[in-house]
């Protein structure tokens, strides 16, 4: 068994629309969504939806539905486009790239 050091990228992202503050789409179809664009970019991914709260830079606060979409078998440049693309395709004022130094095995 080889251990592989890598990086994890992790991209969160809300599902209220940055102008209506309102979820557009029902949380399923924001999941159809991810996996189409994981699946035309032929990455391995992850995700697990979650309940949190955020700031827009007006100060409004909104509590939401987020989605934590998992990526480790890619790169920077691929982790960030996928963020810009579903940035762009959700209407969000941002989205959360991070980026880990990790090991793992394939066993």
């Amino acid at each position: 068994m080889k251990k592989l050091k890598q990086s994890k990228y992790e991209i969160i992202i809300g599902l209220k629309d940055k102008d209506t503050y309102e979820q557009m789409l029902p949380t399923e179809k924001f999941i159809e969504i991810v996996t189409s664009v994981c699946k035309s970019n032929k990455v391995g991914y992850s995700i697990h939806t979650m309940d949190g709260g955020y700031i827009h830079e007006n100060g409004k606060y909104i509590m939401e539905k987020s989605l934590s979409i998992t990526f480790v078998y890619i790169n920077k440049k691929q982790a960030l486009e996928i963020a810009k693309l579903l940035k762009d395709l959700f209407n969000q004022e941002s989205v959360i790239v991070l980026e880990q130094s990790t090991d793992s095995y394939l066993v």
